[in-house]
């Protein structure tokens, strides 16, 4: 019997990356100790440790977009979001088991259905900074 011949798999390579160049040329930039303090507060306020990248960015992309930190809210918002997962979840998880053992879900679902609205709503109203987030917190 004639050996078939395999041939082997090709294995694809990404192609190499060209070196970034070398920044060897550096500017003087002239500037007043005021100017130098707003443009660092304004590096720091964009996410830049240091100047040089924030200049170069702005000068090379015409623009710089800051990342603003989440708000408080935020925070206790995903606490509160959070929390009504967790009751959706064993919701859900005892519904389940009850199926599989064959008793009824529930004979009335609404007061859950109730509490999970009212603890939306109260979320609602947090966002809109009319209620106080920590009197209800548990």
């Amino acid at each position: 019997m004639p050996k078939s011949k395999t041939t082997p798999k090709k294995v694809y390579k990404a192609p190499k990356q060209s070196p970034k160049p070398l920044k060897d040329t550096k500017i003087l930039l002239p500037l007043t100790s005021e100017q130098k303090s707003e443009w660092q507060k304004r590096a720091s306020d964009a996410g830049y440790k240091s100047l040089t990248p924030f200049i170069r960015d702005c000068v090379e992309r015409g623009k710089i977009y800051v990342t603003l930190p989440a708000p408080l809210i935020n925070e206790k918002t995903y606490v509160e979001l959070n929390k009504i997962g967790i009751n959706l979840n064993q919701i859900t998880r005892r519904m389940n088991e009850a199926v599989k053992i064959g008793l009824p879900i529930t004979d009335n679902p609404t007061a859950l259905i109730k509490e999970l609205q009212s603890q939306i709503k109260e979320v609602q109203l947090q966002l809109l900074g009319l209620s106080d987030i920590s009197a209800h917190d548990s």
